[in-house]
């Protein structure tokens, strides 16, 4: 039915069709789960709902928008009105506008033949009434009436993300909202006359795309043929008439050289030319298209038209330019030669071709490869997320992906290389980054699309070199000379830095710093190489000591390899303390080394640099111990002067006290060295549960101390608080209270912390660390002068008063239960007062929660106004930190550690998740931001070795055969990717029980474990499942 005949219809007629238009059209509109497997160009790894539907039944063609499909790898299910679930193919998207073509099996559909909707763009017009046919905020079969406003509008720029080009776009208001896109927009004969786009919720403006190029498209489709898409690399849009004129063409002009002003709206004008493209040099911006190979040129379909059709070749612009009207030839290129089809994975980064989408949207040539993500371990992008497209690797250029994986084909793995890159965006900023793979990470694989039928192949990339037989000049991939000549990363090259007093930040040697605080004589410490011993009232050592005090500190570098522990931290660098140069073990706040899956770097003042493993993450502070190998060390440094925290009097130090003098030490890579005079202001308890975005707290009942003045940089991770006499007195620590946002403070903490750790450590014998236990409560200070209202007695009050130093008398009362003994055991409860611990007045908090080797504790507390003396039972904690992590279908999974154990309502399986990896199955359909796994497929699981014996079970054996298939780009019907159907059973961290169902995907994540031996020198290994 014609458009003039619908209008011709009675309204009881409209509204009687209108009413039946859900029962013509819900077999035919598909439900969509689409999964963006990676990032890729501008899109990111997202899991999401949208819609499409039936453009030929016979095939087995779904139309829907090319956001919906990606343009990467992805995968996706299609569900019909009746909840019949097929899988779809993705055998096309459009490299320009924003439309997408699947394809399913038939035969897949047993009980029922959907209909196939008529494409009729000829039909839109302003004023038309419609329907919108969708996937509304994932409610199957919504439908969304209005009316078409504008046919002839140019296209939307929403932003981020994808963006179309030289296209008309029409324009409506309806209520339509997230789960739409696809939506066939229909007429009231039920033909589909747009393909909805995307909208502003905000101002409840919808916008839908022509179905000209759709058409166009699908005839080749159906043949399994890829329809012929050309550019000229540039960007057109449409002008008004009155706003040619005022670029001074003349109604009469133009009426002159054959445009049709009184039957058209406008011309179509150039807005953008890519720089190195066709039309660079050629057209011009603002010049107004008159006519192409002779035609008129009055719309983008006309263009197109004619665009497409010349791949290859040359055609003729009749523009009008600067008040003339001249000809202009420009070559057509095939589009799909700048639209990426294959991927390389290096070390966890991700590289692809310059695309069409990019280059257009931020004005650069397409040359060039891009990095597509920014949390790998292969290339720093908290630094250089700004800089993505690499144009030379060790000097030799990379022009294209291909120019790269021969690059790094004649690299060496375990040689450092030198990027050169420049942003996407018009600032045209240019960087050098030194990159290096990792020595554990995914396999490295180069993903090849197959234009038959979307699916992306994969094979091995195994390009590196083996160690020697690089030929590329080592001296511009050697990092230690670039270190050394970097002010961020030298350490202590000089001891003369930067020095921060009080809030004025002076410049000045150490030197002077020194003689202000000790008041020795600056002239006698103008080297402090060679400081000489000069007697002062105070220590005639104290100037050397904090000298060696500064030499114990060393740069760390962490690359991540997975995520564990609640930490989503993938890079991060900081500063480390040498606590002993002989066994090799540093120091470091457990901030710097939260996610304990990490490859460590350790610089030694700025010269050396040498690996690293992590030895211990302490469980109750927020400290973590180092191990490096001291005899390589001293291989590599010669000559360097290394030093170590002198700790000897570690054990038998007593707390530092309020109003106590020191001295406070910190670096960091951009501050360099600071030392500041302060003093003790306050001490505290310390509880990291308040974040409302982080579910998972980190520490509990840490004594912490707070200074008068500290350090003005934030940027450092651990420093040193030395007394009046520059003894190590304590630590100032970094402490997170939230990774997500990189939420964090600084904490003084007693030195005594460490001794127990420490011993262990350089003894060797890992198995001390089992005597480790706590109670299972946090705690909250009281004044002892408030120890009436809760019940405690004068005679006890008189004895905590006369044992415990002045200004210290406190009490401890019970906050919260971490976690709950049966009900018959004796325990704690909120707000007991803890009065003493195995006969002992608690004075301390460490006193009264953490125990070594003592599986039960006597306790005495005033409960109720009333003094209770029991037994109960302490927690165990873990011997080690993580040391497994297994992925299964996006599911990071690995024990739960101590504060998911404390914060759980029971433990009801040892395997724990609290993430998937982005674009994952999983990542759609768990619903909870942490949970156990407790079964899988109705098969209990209790440990993580039960996972990877289900895991090798469920693997699909069809993943060779269709990754051939899918290599060979020949043409098959299924959408199915390798993977099976798993049921799987998790429990949330307060007990709440689901079960979800999930189709794995072993083509695009494939099941993995990291594991790490037992011993201190251990390192991850990664094994494909």
């Amino acid at each position: 039915m014609s458009s003039s005949s619908a209008v011709s219809l009675s309204l009881d007629d409209n509204k009687t069709k209108w009413n039946y238009i859900q029962e013509h059209l819900r077999d035919s509109v598909v439900a969509i789960q689409c999964t963006d497997a990676f990032f890729f160009d501008n899109e990111e790894a997202v899991s999401g709902n949208a819609t499409g539907f039936v453009v030929d039944a016979e095939l087995g063609l779904i139309v829907s928008n090319r956001h919906v499909m990606g343009p990467g790898p992805s995968y996706h299910k299609g569900v019909f009105f009746n909840n019949t679930e097929i899988s779809l193919q993705p055998c096309y998207y459009d490299p320009m506008h924003d439309f997408s073509i699947f394809r399913y099996d038939p035969a897949e559909l047993k009980s029922f033949k959907p209909k196939a909707i008529a494409l009729c763009p000829e039909k839109a017009y302003s004023g038309m009434e419609f329907r919108i046919v969708g996937n509304n905020m994932d409610e199957k079969m919504s439908v969304h009436p209005g009316e078409l406003s504008q046919i002839d509008r140019n296209v939307v720029l929403y932003g981020e993300g994808y963006t179309d080009y030289n296209s008309f776009y029409i324009q409506a208001s309806t209520t339509s909202n997230g789960g739409s896109s696809g939506s066939p927009v229909v007429n009231i004969d039920c033909e589909a006359v747009a393909l909805m786009a995307g909208g502003y919720v905000s101002a409840s403006s919808t916008y839908f795309l022509p179905l000209h190029r759709v058409v166009y498209a699908l005839e080749f489709v159906k043949r399994n043929e890829v329809p012929p898409r050309g550019t000229v690399q540039a960007i057109f849009t449409h002008i008004t008439h009155s706003d040619a004129e005022k670029r001074d063409l003349s109604k009469e002009m133009a009426i002159e050289n054959g445009i049709d002003v009184d039957g058209t709206n406008g011309v179509l004008a150039v807005e953008k030319i890519l720089p190195s493209g066709p039309a660079d040099g050629k057209l011009k911006i603002g010049d107004i298209v008159v006519s192409i190979n002779n035609k008129p040129i009055p719309g983008f379909v006309e263009m197109s038209d004619i665009v497409d059709s010349s791949v290859g070749n040359n055609i003729d612009f009749y523009i009008f330019r600067d008040k003339s009207f001249i000809h202009v030839e420009v070559a057509v290129q095939d589009l799909f030669s700048i639209t990426p089809s294959k991927m390389l994975r290096v070390g966890g980064a991700y590289f692809h071709d310059m695309s069409f989408q990019l280059a257009a949207r931020n004005s650069v040539p397409i040359s060039g490869v891009y990095a597509t993500t920014y949390y790998d371990s292969f290339m720093p992008f908290d630094q250089y997320d700004s800089c993505r497209i690499i144009y030379s690797v060790s000097g030799i250029p990379t022009p294209n992906l291909d120019a790269l994986i021969k690059a790094f084909s004649s690299l060496n793995r375990e040689q450092h290389v030198v990027l050169k890159l420049r942003s996407c965006d018009t600032v045209r900023e240019e960087q050098v980054c030194l990159a290096k793979s990792p020595l554990v990470s995914l396999p490295d694989i180069i993903f090849t699309r197959s234009s038959a039928t979307g699916f992306w192949s994969t094979e091995p990339f195994n390009g590196f070199l083996q160690s020697g037989d690089n030929t590329v000049d080592k001296t511009a991939a050697e990092p230690t000379e670039l270190s050394a000549q970097n002010p961020k990363t030298s350490a202590i090259k000089k001891i003369s830095q930067k020095v921060t007093l009080g809030k004025q930040a002076i410049t000045e040697s150490l030197s002077k710093t020194l003689s202000t605080i000790t008041g020795n004589d600056a002239s006698s410490l103008s080297n402090p190489n060679k400081l000489e011993r000069k007697q002062n009232q105070n220590d005639v050592d104290f100037p050397s000591k904090l000298k060696k005090v500064a030499q114990c500190m060393v740069s760390i570098q962490i690359s991540s390899i997975s995520f564990a522990d609640g930490s989503f931290t993938v890079t991060e660098s900081g500063n480390g303390l040498i606590v002993s140069k002989d066994h090799g073990i540093i120091l470091c706040s457990t901030r710097l080394v939260s996610n304990p899956t990490c490859e460590i770097k350790v610089k030694f003042q700025g010269k050396v640099e040498i690996q690293a493993t992590l030895a211990y993450s302490h469980p109750l502070y927020p400290i973590s111990f180092l191990k490096y190998d001291p005899g390589l060390l001293k291989q590599k440094a010669g000559n360097l002067v290394i030093s170590n925290l002198d700790l000897k009097h570690v054990q038998n130090a007593d707390r530092l006290a309020t109003g106590s003098p020191i001295t406070v030490l910190s670096q960091s890579n951009k501050d360099g060295l600071q030392i500041v005079p302060s003093s003790v202001m306050s001490r505290g308890v310390l509880n990291t549960s308040d974040c409302s975005c982080c579910t998972i707290p980190r520490y509990y009942n840490v004594d912490y101390f707070s200074i008068t003045i500290a350090p003005e940089s934030k940027q450092g991770f651990i420093g040193v608080v030395c007394n009046s006499k520059g003894k190590v007195r304590g630590l100032w620590a970094n402490v997170s209270f939230c990774d997500n946002e990189g939420i964090s403070s600084f904490y003084g903490l007693d030195i005594s912390v460490i001794s127990h750790t420490m011993a262990t450590l350089i003894s060797g014998e890992l198995q001390n660390f089992e005597n480790l236990c706590v109670l299972n409560a946090t705690y909250s200070k009281y004044l002892t002068i408030d120890a009436k209202a809760f019940g405690v007695s004068d005679q006890n009050i008189k004895e905590l008063n006369q044992i415990v130093p002045a200004g210290s008398q406190q009490i401890y009362v019970v906050q919260n239960i971490l976690q709950k003994h049966a009900s018959d055991v004796p325990s704690l409860q909120v707000g007991d007062v803890v009065l003493k611990v195995n006969g002992k007045f608690a004075q301390r908090l460490d006193q009264l929660y953490i125990f070594y080797n003592q599986k039960t504790v006597e306790l005495t507390v005033i409960r109720d106004q009333k003094e209770l003396t029991f037994v109960t039972p302490t927690l165990q904690l873990p011997t080690f930190n993580t040391r497994r992590v297994v992925c299964w279908a996006g599911i990071i999974m690995q024990e739960p550690w101590l504060p998911v154990q404390q914060k759980s309502a029971h433990v009801p399986s040892q395997v724990f998740s609290y993430t998937e990896s982005a674009g994952s199955p999983a990542r759609r359909k768990t619903q909870f931001n942490s949970y156990y796994v407790t079964e899988i497929n109705n098969t209990a699981i209790k440990t993580l070795d039960d996972v990877v014996r289900l895991v090798k079970q469920l693997k699909s054996k069809d993943i060779d055969a269709f990754n051939s298939r899918v290599a060979s780009n020949k043409h098959f019907s299924s959408g199915e990717m390798p993977g099976c159907d798993a049921k799987v059973r998790i429990v949330s961290i307060t007990g709440e029980e689901r079960v979800v169902s999930i189709r794995t995907n072993d083509q695009y994540f494939p099941a993995w474990q990291l594991v790490r031996g037992p011993a201190i020198e251990d390192k991850w290994e990664m094994n494909m499942l």
